[in-house]
């Protein structure tokens, strides 16, 4: 034993070390969400339903790789993010198109679409702490520093009745700015611009003793991407019929406005998310859940078996949506599939209204 004794501090540097190099971890993790109350986007003709009313259709998406350092993390992020809010009349001319169905002849529809896009890579700091030295309270913040180079923000407004096949009469505003030019050149248009800005998330744990625990998760809290040499588009297309007039075919101008290019800000939309556990018994926790996005609100239930105090499995279902989710954690893994009740059907992936994956790991250096 005392000749060990010349051993030990050689041994405690190393022990110390370990502890200090566990501190240390290397993760990444993907996490897409898509939701629509409509179905303007059935892609098989022969099995289409008919068109369910709503007025939001979103994918938000996000990549992350990076190193963790004790309350600090640092990564690379990737998002893409695609939200749209229309009114009952555009979704069913949206439905109508997107499926070669003709719209009905002589009716006017009720135009409103507003669209919301942004692809982006960046990095993104986050720090996490107890505040006021509570420590069953836990919060963390997150600020990302985004370089863009898709954008769609902006809408179209007004009435539009297809008076023959493909020909239009009506009254529409067009104003958004945007990467391409989607009103002349279409989606095959050059992109063109580029956008650099800030976003922050804002994090909040309460572990409430014998009780459970409440979480609020606020994405893009506030953000804002400033573009540069952007396109803008603000143009009104009043289409009419050519009329014949003492014998003569007078057609009239369907498009004035103007297009160019300028700096634009641009807003993305805020993503708040409520989740609440409650501790039925040792190894089964209840759980509640409300995200809200823009007009709509999503509230779903499950429940959760616990094997350890960092390994569960979840399983949550949503009237709302109709959508399941099943979901494991573990210390260093999770992963987490959603989808919504069409999935029961085998040709029914297309048509799936609610759809997400989460899947991620951690390992420790």
């Amino acid at each position: 034993m005392v000749k060990n004794l010349p051993l030990l501090p050689l041994i405690a540097m190393v022990y110390t070390s370990l502890v200090h190099a566990s501190e240390w971890e290397v993760f990444t993790s993907i996490n897409a969400y898509s939701y629509s109350d409509t179905n303007i986007h059935e892609e098989d003709w022969f099995t289409l339903r008919p068109y369910q009313p709503g007025r939001v259709s979103f994918l938000f998406s996000t990549a992350e790789v990076g190193v963790k350092y004790r309350n600090w993390t640092i990564s690379a992020i990737s998002r893409y993010d695609y939200w749209s809010e229309f009114n009952e009349d555009t979704g069913e001319l949206l439905y109508r198109k997107g499926n070669s169905l003709n719209p009905e002849l002589g009716r006017e529809y009720d135009i409103d679409l507003s669209v919301n896009h942004i692809r982006a890579r960046g990095l993104k700091l986050t720090y996490s702490w107890h505040p006021w030295r509570y420590r069953r309270l836990t919060a963390r913040v997150g600020l990302s520093y985004l370089t863009a180079d898709r954008l769609l923000d902006g809408g179209i407004y007004g009435a539009a009745t297809e008076v023959t096949e493909d020909r239009y009469a009506g009254d529409l505003l067009v104003d958004y700015d945007g990467s391409q030019d989607i009103f002349f050149e279409g989606l095959e248009s050059s992109y063109r611009g580029s956008g650099k800005g800030l976003a922050l998330d804002l994090h909040l744990m309460w572990q409430i003793e014998h009780f459970g625990m409440v979480a609020l998760d606020i994405d893009d809290l506030m953000s804002e991407i400033y573009w540069s040499d952007t396109l803008f588009n603000e143009y009104r297309a009043n289409p009419r019929p050519a009329e014949i007039v003492d014998g003569r075919l007078i057609t009239h101008a369907s498009v004035s406005g103007k297009q160019g290019e300028k700096s634009h800000r641009q807003q993305l939309t805020r993503r708040i998310t409520l989740t609440s556990r409650y501790i039925l018994a040792r190894h089964i926790h209840i759980l509640a859940e409300v995200r809200h996005l823009g007009p709509v609100t999503i509230p779903r239930f499950g429940i959760s078996f616990n094997f350890t105090p960092t390994t569960h499995l979840d399983l949550y279902q949503s009237n709302f949506t109709g959508a399941y989710e099943v979901a494991f954690h573990s210390r260093h893994f999770f992963m987490s599939i959603t989808a919504d009740n069409n999935l029961e059907d085998e040709v029914a992936v297309d048509k799936l209204l609610t759809a997400g994956v989460k899947l991620g790991f951690s390992i420790p250096l």
